[in-house]
């Protein structure tokens, strides 16, 4: 190698880790810059307001998919939610329930969106929710169960419901849901007014107690006033 070679090559290498070096920033090896998705997901974020208002809503359970990508998150005190590692190429529908009196949304059914993630593409999806106008619209829910109710990462835990009735019928999102997990259940029917679905926990979830909502949709888009809660502890591995 001649002297103008190696300084080319001096330069290169110094080029890479500067380009390395702004690339992982102060970020853990293997951890992803914080807003920045993890490879192959994207994250979706937004506001939910009150209809008619630029009044925020607190506390509105979001679940991104249901049949194939089963995510959960809650809305902050500002109503902003924030999803993140939401796999692409996926259906990524957002519903958003809410057990103070409002009609939960769809944003297939309410915004005709066809949501579908790209590598590294943070969707935004603002919504509004509408007061129920008639409160006997509302499924009824009650008996729900989580079984175990004790369990390390990696194991199975079975979630049951009775769900029924609701203004045009009950519709197929039935839901236990845990924001702190970040992870939903869709259950589907069982035998007369019963559902059960089941989920995994995460490897690498952190000890805790992660607590589960429990709610059923019906197809003119009202839920369960009061979500029924229970809590999953969740062991270290």
């Amino acid at each position: 190698m001649n002297r103008k070679q190696a300084i080319v090559a001096l330069l290169m290498a110094a080029w890479l880790l500067l380009i390395g070096g702004l690339s992982l920033g102060s970020a853990a090896p293997g951890t992803p810059a914080a807003g920045t998705p993890a490879a192959g997901t994207g994250a979706i974020v937004g506001l939910v307001t009150i209809a008619g208002t630029q009044r925020p809503v607190a506390g509105v359970y979001i679940t991104i998919g249901y049949k194939g990508i089963k995510l959960a998150a809650i809305t902050g005190p500002d109503g902003r939610y924030r999803v993140e590692r939401v796999p692409v190429g996926e259906p990524a529908d957002v519903f958003g329930f809410h057990g103070g009196g409002y009609r939960y949304h769809n944003s297939i059914y309410d915004d005709h969106l066809k949501i579908v993630l790209t590598a590294g593409q943070t969707y935004t999806y603002d919504f509004t929710v509408k007061p129920l106008n008639d409160p006997a619209g509302e499924p009824a829910v009650s008996d729900p169960a989580v079984s175990p109710a004790r369990v390390r990462p990696g194991d199975t835990v079975t979630f049951e419901l009775t769900a029924k009735g609701g203004k045009g019928g009950l519709s197929d999102e039935v839901f236990a849901a845990s924001p702190a997990l970040g992870r939903l259940a869709l259950l589907t029917p069982l035998g007369g007014d019963r559902f059960r679905g089941a989920l995994t926990i995460p490897l690498g979830t952190k000890a805790g107690d992660y607590p589960f909502a429990f709610f059923a949709a019906s197809n003119d888009c009202y839920d369960n006033h009061v979500f029924p809660m229970l809590t999953l502890h969740v062991d270290a591995a």
